[in-house]
C-alpha cells in the first residue's frame, strides 16, 4: 500500500516530471473521476445509451493518453488524442443528452480550458479553433433544428445533470487553480531566494573587486598608493582640461643605502614605513600620497595653495626630524615641490624631482 501511494505521488512530483506532465496527470485524474460521475448520473436519469457509449469511449481514450504521457513520454500525442476525442464524442453526448438544456455546455467549456492548459504552438491553435467551431455548430444546430436533440425526460434529471456538470467544472478548475497557485508561490519563493543570493553574490563580487583593485594600487609596505596608481592618476589628469592649483611634492629618504648596509634591510624597510606613516599623517587627509620607488614618494595636492604647501612641508620636516631609524640614526628626507603650469604635469613632476635632488645635495646625501 505504501509503495502504491509513493508511485501515485510520483505522478504529481514536479521534481521528477515536467510541469505540463504533472498538470496533464491532474487533469486526467479529474477527467476520469468526472467521467465516472457522469456515467452514474446518466444511468440514474436514464439518458440515451449513445451518451453512455460516448462517455465510456472518452474514458478509454483518457486512460490511453495517461499511459502515453507517463510511460511513453508522448504528451503532445496524448493532448491531440484527447482533443480529437472531445470534438468527436461530445457532439454525440450533446444531442443525446439534452443539448443546451443539460450539463454539456459545462463540458464544452472544460474541454476548451484543458486545451489551453496543455497544448502549445500549432497544436494549440488547431485544437482550440476546431473545438470552438464544433461546439458552436452544436449550439446552432440545436437552435435551428431542436428535433435533432433528445431532451432529458424529467425536470429533476435535467437539474441533476446540470448540477453535476457544473460541480465537476468548478472542482476541476479549482484544483487546477490551486495547483497553479502552489507552483507560482514556490517559484516566487525560489525566485526571491535566487535574487537574494544573486544580490549577495554581486555585493561580494563588488567587494572582492574593490579589494583586488585596492590591493593592485596599494603599496603593501607603507599602505600608500603605489606607482601604478600614480601613473593612472597622471593619465586621468591629462584627459581633463588643464587647471591651476595642482602641486607635485616629491620626497626621498636620505641614506637608505647606508642604512641597509650598516643596519640591515629590516632597518631600511622600517625607515621606509616610518616615512610613509609621516607622509600619510601630514598629507593624507587632503592630498594623494604615493610611493613611486624604493625610497621615493610623491604627493599630489589639488586643494592646497602654494603657501599652504610650503607650510605643510615644514610641518612634515619637523615631524621627520624628530624620529630615528635606530639610536644615532635620525630619519632624514629631502623634499621638493612645484606647481603644474602650461608646461604640463610631467614637467611639473620633473621640476619637483630636480628640486628634491638639489635639496638632497644641500643636505650632503649625494648618491643615496
Amino acid at each position: 500500500m505504501r509503495r502504491l501511494k509513493e508511485r501515485i505521488w510520483r505522478l504529481f512530483d514536479l521534481k521528477l516530471r515536467p510541469l505540463r506532465a504533472v498538470l496533464f496527470n491532474i487533469i486526467a485524474v479529474c477527467g476520469l473521476a468526472g467521467g465516472l460521475v457522469a456515467l452514474v448520473v446518466s444511468a440514474v436519469i436514464r439518458i440515451d445509451p449513445v451518451q453512455l457509449l460516448a462517455i465510456g469511449l472518452s474514458e478509454s481514450v483518457l486512460m490511453l493518453s495517461f499511459y502515453l504521457v507517463n510511460r511513453r513520454h508522448r504528451l503532445d500525442l496524448a493532448v491531440f488524442l484527447i482533443g480529437l476525442i472531445a470534438v468527436t464524442t461530445m457532439p454525440w453526448m450533446f444531442f443525446a443528452g439534452g443539448g443546451v438544456f443539460s450539463g454539456m455546455p459545462f463540458w464544452f467549456v472544460m474541454a476548451i480550458v484543458f486545451t489551453f492548459l496543455l497544448a502549445e504552438g500549432k497544436l494549440l491553435a488547431f485544437l482550440s479553433i476546431l473545438e470552438i467551431a464544433v461546439y458552436t455548430g452544436c449550439f446552432l444546430l440545436d437552435y435551428y433544428c431542436p428535433n435533432y436533440t433528445t431532451p432529458i425526460e424529467t425536470t429533476s434529471g435535467r437539474y441533476l445533470d446540470i448540477w453535476q456538470s457544473m460541480l465537476c467544472l468548478a472542482l476541476v478548475t479549482g484544483v487546477i487553480t490551486f495547483f497553479h497557485g502552489r507552483v507560482y508561490r514556490r517559484m516566487h519563493v525560489q525566485d526571491t531566494i535566487h535574487r537574494r543570493e544573486l544580490e549577495k553574490a554581486k555585493q561580494e563580487m563588488e567587494a572582492a573587486q574593490e579589494a583586488y583593485k585596492k590591493l593592485a594600487y596599494t603599496d603593501l609596505m607603507t599602505g600608500l598608493r603605489n606607482r601604478s596608481a600614480f601613473e593612472n592618476y597622471i593619465l586621468r589628469l591629462k584627459r581633463e582640461p588643464p587647471r591651476d592649483g595642482v602641486h607635485f611634492i616629491v620626497a626621498d629618504l636620505n641614506r637608505l643605502k647606508e642604512i641597509n648596509d650598516r643596519l640591515g634591510h629590516e632597518a631600511g624597510d622600517s625607515a621606509i614605513r616610518c616615512a610613509g606613516r609621516s607622509i600619510a599623517k601630514v598629507f593624507g587627509e587632503d592630498c594623494r600620497c604615493y610611493r613611486i620607488g624604493g625610497d621615493e614618494f610623491c604627493i599630489i595636492s589639488e586643494r592646497l595653495t602654494g603657501p599652504e604647501v610650503e607650510e605643510r612641508i615644514e610641518v612634515f620636516r619637523r615631524r621627520v626630524s624628530g624620529q630615528e631609524v635606530a639610536p644615532g640614526w635620525p630619519l632624514s628626507m629631502a623634499v621638493g615641490w612645484h606647481e603644474a603650469d602650461a608646461a604640463g604635469y610631467d614637467e611639473a613632476f620633473r621640476t619637483a624631482d630636480q628640486k628634491m635632488y638639489r635639496r638632497k645635495e644641500e643636505m650632503g646625501h649625494r648618491g643615496v
